[in-house]
């Protein structure tokens, strides 16, 4: 899908999404993905400042990203599923793909520790879903019996 959206994000827009991300991300988990753009943070970081990316290096971010949020989910890992959908929320945003965005912090995707938000990522930027991921089907559990997928 693509989206009229202009990339790369200006600096303001990257200060308003901070602002915003305060707000939905309350423990600050994924602030620095947007963070890292801003001069004025540069003191936080050990690494220069970066220029925003374009869309394409922001999926690309997504794309490398995909494999450790698969192993959170498969592991029922839930504070770093839930720390995946932060970041891949905003370097969808970033991307300029609000829709991708919006779906990352939609609580009612989000059961099964993201399962039905990475497979989505995964089937709309080509990455390959790990067999498991493949045949976790949406609204069930990972495999009979398991106490985590209630």
């Amino acid at each position: 899908m693509t989206t009229d959206v202009k990339v790369p994000r200006t600096l303001d827009e990257i200060r308003a999404r901070v602002e915003w991300m305060k707000k939905v991300d309350v423990l600050g988990w994924a602030l620095s993905d947007l963070r890292i753009y801003l001069p004025e943070h540069a003191v936080d970081f050990t690494l220069p400042i970066k220029n925003p990316p374009t869309a394409e290096e922001a999926l690309a971010l997504i794309r490398d990203y995909l494999p450790f949020a698969f192993e959170k989910a498969l592991n029922h890992r839930g504070l770093s599923a839930e720390r995946s959908m932060h970041h891949l929320a905003n370097w969808a945003w970033l991307a300029g793909r609000e829709d991708l965005s919006e779906l990352s912090l939609d609580e009612k995707t989000y059961p099964y520790y993201g399962v039905p938000i990475l497979r989505r990522f995964a089937s709309e930027l080509g990455v390959s879903l790990p067999p498991r991921l493949e045949t976790w089907p949406n609204g069930r559990p990972c495999h009979p019996g398991c106490q985590s997928c209630k």
